[in-house]
């Protein structure tokens, strides 16, 4: 029997590029006997910062494969391109049909001039139709490809031991433009893609999206939008989540974007796309539309095989285009052909004319690194700062402001004149004064009701850069009015104040039938979180539905008719599930900043400024705090929530123990 000394030294060539990596494993005895063994394996794996793990493509991908996000009223979801296949002829140049039938493995061999896979409608109503229904749909499908940077590509200074994991969602039409003033995208097919760079540690850095509407508008010159990988939204951690457009185009944040025609809404209060492998989720939510969504790896655009042994398959190698080509238009599209085009596969997508891009750049997707950074990288815009004068009856009261993610804003006011200044990035919100307790707990006071066009408003919108001014404020009930912010606001800066414009967001529809009247990307009903009309935001309404039992003893609290207890988990009890809510305990400090510094973004009482179990608040959770804990579990000390890491209205053993683990450091 002997110990043996272990180390381990690689004798082949390590890195992200390596798929296979032999190492040589020397073994010798610690008690000087002559034994000792040597002997060389080889490794699935790659060498990381943090030592070796499994690197392989699939498992990149799928570690960090993103979770997608539909519009409240998009038809169309991600679908195999077998379904396409399945339901398409192919059409020459000369304008006939071939009687075969499509095969993904054959479709490179069949003629290409100018050909295009025609679908079997003529109208967006037809598409619609023939468009699987949830319960007959395929499994949803995000084609991938992971490969290293070098060596393929045409930019500067790439880092060549880099790597690029690229995700592509195919649809099965796109009909983005139907409510615009000028029209808009509608054609058969659709691709969309996303992608990640990772640096030689296999630690992601930035992620770009694919944003059709400027391929259109653009020729391919910028095509996408760019950011950093820190400040992209996750969940669970890994999965960057993305927001699709009514066009399919892909955003980092949901709401929408203005453009010269119109808006386009990516709300992501529609279908999620959760990924999937072998059945099992990567990612957990509570949303109640959540699907899996397959994975599914391809090889390297532009190769016929890896080195893996991957076959390029014919439907990728496909030159024609994705959908018929000049889809009937639809009255006031835009005349431009590629709005109506299908387009092109995944390897011909995106051919630059951008004038500062490198001239042997064919296709970004096919050159990553040079399309991430030429691809517009996203710039947070200037703050609104909201200010005013509360009436001496509420001087020195907290005002929370709230968007439509959930996300709230907090400031107190002057003791003495009632003075506020809010810092908020540009968005709509509620604004409502509030009475806090000891612990910060908030009771409703008051709500700042606003003048619109079609009636009194708890909405408002703020401008980038703006310092908008309420005035002094006069309370009237429970309702403050000021300054109205409507007259010096113009949301669709067509030169008419929001006060006097009926289209507020200038997307055609005037705001008496647009559920969407300011044009941010939510319906004003879902954001208002208002259902019982009371003036009360339900974060703050003790009766959210106004049917007169009060939500703490009411089963169905937001009175939909669903027993609260069989819908997705709202802990804040704000209207927003934890799923979609960006601030889920509405302590001020967003989910991301709060699991950033190692707080719990559930807990109200748990904030990077001051941490659960810090009783005497002196920035340390030590034992002087455990024994006010303990004391407080055997009612020597009055309740305090602070103390309550479950938040379950008791001071009992299992907080004694939380706390306990804290002050060992476990």
């Amino acid at each position: 029997s002997h110990v043996f000394a272990f180390e381990a030294t690689p004798i082949a060539p390590v890195g992200p590029a390596a798929a296979q990596s032999e190492w040589a494993f020397q073994l010798t005895s610690e008690g000087g006997a002559d034994t000792s063994l040597t002997a060389v394996l080889a490794v699935d794996t790659r060498q990381t910062g943090t030592g070796t793990e499994d690197t392989s493509p699939e498992t990149l991908a799928s570690r960090h494969a993103p979770v997608l996000r539909l519009h409240r009223d998009e038809k169309f979801g991600p679908i195999p391109i077998a379904f396409t296949l399945l339901n398409a002829e192919l059409v020459t140049g000369a304008g006939g049909a071939l009687a075969l039938e499509l095969d993904a493995a054959n479709l490179y061999q069949l003629p290409q001039a100018e050909a295009r896979l025609d679908l079997a409608g003529a109208s967006i109503a037809e598409l619609e139709a023939l468009a699987p229904g949830p319960s007959e749909a395929p499994m949803p499908v995000a084609y991938y490809t992971v490969a290293p940077l070098g060596g393929r590509s045409a930019a500067a200074a790439v880092p060549a031991t880099h790597i690029a994991i690229q995700y592509y969602f195919h649809f099965l039409a796109d009909d983005w433009g139907a409510a615009l003033a000028n029209g808009g995208h509608r054609h058969e097919g659709d691709w969309e893609m996303f992608q990640i760079l990772l640096d030689e540690t296999l630690t992601p850095y930035q992620a770009t999206a694919t944003q059709q509407w400027q391929l259109a508008r653009d020729g391919g010159a910028a095509g996408g939008e760019s950011r950093a990988w820190a400040e992209v939204q996750k969940l669970d951690g890994t999965h960057p989540v993305l927001f699709a457009g009514e066009g399919h185009s892909l955003y980092f944040d949901g709401g929408a974007t203005r453009y010269d025609t119109g808006t386009e809404s990516h709300d992501g209060l529609g279908p999620w796309f959760v990924p999937e492998v072998e059945g099992v989720r990567l990612a957990e939510t509570d949303y109640a539309g959540a699907a899996g969504l397959a994975l599914t790896l391809l090889p390297r655009l532009g190769e016929l095989e890896t080195a893996a042994g991957l076959v390029a398959s014919g439907w990728l190698r496909f030159s024609g285009l994705w959908g018929q080509d000049d889809f009937p238009a639809s009255p006031g599209d835009l005349p431009t052909p590629g709005t109506r085009n299908g387009p092109s596969g995944p390897v011909f997508m995106g051919n630059t004319r951008d004038a500062a891009a490198p001239e042997a750049v064919r296709s970004f997707w096919m050159d990553p690194y040079a399309w991430a950074q030429r691809a517009p990288a996203q710039t947070r815009p200037e703050n609104t700062l909201l200010t005013g004068t509360l009436p001496a009856a509420l001087a020195g009261r907290t005002l929370i402001a709230a968007d439509a993610e959930g996300r709230v804003y907090r400031t107190v006011s002057d003791a003495a004149t009632g003075a506020f200044t809010l810092d908020l990035p540009p968005r709509v919100y509620t604004l409502s004064v509030v009475e806090e307790d000891a612990f910060g707990r908030a009771s409703f006071a008051a709500s700042v009701r606003f003048p619109g066009v079609l009636r009194p408003t708890l909405l408002f919108p703020t401008e980038a850069g703006r310092t908008l001014s309420l005035g002094a404020l006069q309370l009237d009930g429970v309702f403050l009015t000021g300054n109205n912010i409507y007259l010096v606001t113009d949301s669709d800066n067509d030169g008419v104040s929001d006060a006097g414009d009926n289209d507020q967001d200038n997307d055609g529809r005037l705001n008496i039938t647009d559920g969407d009247a300011l044009g941010d990307g939510w319906l004003d009903a879902f954001q208002m979180q208002d259902p019982d009309e009371d003036g009360i935001i339900n974060y703050l309404d003790d009766d959210d539905d106004g049917d007169g039992t009060p939500d703490t003893e009411d089963p169905d609290a937001n009175g939909n008719e669903i027993d609260d207890a069989e819908e997705p988990k709202d802990t804040d009890g704000d209207g927003f599930i934890d799923a979609t809510d960006i601030d889920g305990d509405n302590d001020g400090f967003s989910n991301a900043a709060e699991l950033a510094a190692g707080t719990d973004p559930l807990n109200f009482f748990d904030t990077p400024l001051l941490r659960a179990g810090d009783m005497d608040e002196d920035g340390q959770r030590d034992s002087t705090d455990l024994q006010q804990i303990v004391n407080r579990a055997l009612r020597r000390m009055p309740y305090n929530p602070r103390a309550d890491f479950d938040q379950n209205g008791v001071i009992e053993a299992l907080d004694v123990q939380r706390m306990l683990n804290v002050v060992l450091d476990r």
